[in-house]
């Protein structure tokens, strides 16, 4: 009895939009935003028809791929805040330190057009409210104090996070981004003394 044929997972046209993503990356690496559909299509191995097809324009490729990047952000949380504060951050931090967030990022900075920022603008909004809802957790469970404001604490923390890389062109290590959550967890703490909060949980010490 013939062997039926392996279906490919997702189908044709989930192989071709991973080789387009991983392809779009590669170019935005290689030359930034300076890249075109034929050049996708060669790097993707595909016809640039099939590119053009599905992604009319560049601005649809660049969304696509930095879809595919955002996607890697995922708040996970345990339920130990201090804990699940510091992970995010180190995911974060090791996010935007890769060369292509690097160069999106500068791009959204210095360019005359609005497209670039208002793609990440599009991904962003919705992180940060999640992050704000996260750091909300925090004030209610009394590790942080009540007068906290969820969206200038999590401007604190990804502040550094994206400029530093941007800036230097280096990943900052996990012990700079864990003085940075120390320094601003604790300047938010509940009670600032000791670093103890009102319930009598502790807020991890600032490394010496």
């Amino acid at each position: 009895m013939p062997k039926e044929p392996r279906k490919r997972p997702g189908g044709r046209n989930e192989v071709v939009r991973r080789a387009v993503v991983a392809a779009v990356l590669d170019a935005i690496r290689d030359h930034g935003l300076e890249f075109n559909h034929v050049d996708v299509a060669e790097r993707a191995g595909v016809h640039h028809t099939t590119v053009y097809r599905r992604w009319p324009a560049k601005a649809d490729l660049l969304r696509e791929a930095m879809g595919e990047q955002y996607r890697q952000l995922e708040l996970r949380r345990t339920g130990d805040f201090v804990s699940d504060l510091h992970a995010i951050c180190q995911h974060f931090a090791a996010y935007a330190a890769e060369p292509v967030q690097r160069i999106v990022f500068g791009y959204a900075i210095v360019s005359e057009s609005t497209d670039v920022a208002d793609l990440l603008r599009e991904y962003w909004f919705p992180l940060r409210r999640e992050m704000e809802a996260f750091i909300q957790e925090g004030i209610d469970s009394g590790q942080l104090a009540a007068d906290t404001d969820p969206f200038l604490f999590v401007q604190l923390l990804i502040g550094p996070l994206i400029l530093v890389p941007l800036f230097t062109r280096k990943k900052l290590q996990r012990r700079q981004v864990q003085k940075i959550v120390d320094r601003i967890a604790l300047s938010h703490a509940a009670a600032h003394a000791e670093g103890r909060t009102h319930s009598g949980r502790h807020v991890r010490k600032i490394p010496a």
